[in-house]
């Protein structure tokens, strides 16, 4: 992975959202948009199966492998994308990290 500080030129956003109604069934929702203009180049929505239980910070055993189809579905070949994805990064319990360019900005923190 190249990392460069350069201002991106792609701002990607991801997160996904249980049915509570359903236990496995989630919507993962994905936006792919040019910076700084604001303009959406991509976007996936879509109902997803969700095999795993839920288990309080493990989500991304649940979670990871829809939000990462979602956004190979649409992501366009650029080094300049940073990709937003919920969660707690390195203020996890457990420090869980991406292993590529993200920030994860977590709701209680």
């Amino acid at each position: 992975m190249n990392v460069s500080s350069s201002t991106p030129q792609l701002v990607a956003g991801v997160d996904i959202t249980a049915i509570p109604e359903f236990e496995h069934l989630g919507v993962v929702s994905y936006t792919l948009v040019k910076y700084p203009e604001e303009e959406v180049v991509g976007f996936d929505d879509c109902v997803v199966f969700l095999p795993q239980p839920y288990i309080p910070e493990y989500l991304a055993i649940r979670e990871a492998a829809a939000m990462a189809n979602s956004v190979r579905r649409v992501q366009l070949n650029s080094d300049e994308t940073l990709l937003l994805v919920d969660g707690n990064g390195i203020l996890h319990s457990r420090g869980f990290q991406f292993s590529i360019l993200s920030i994860a900005p977590g709701g209680n923190y």
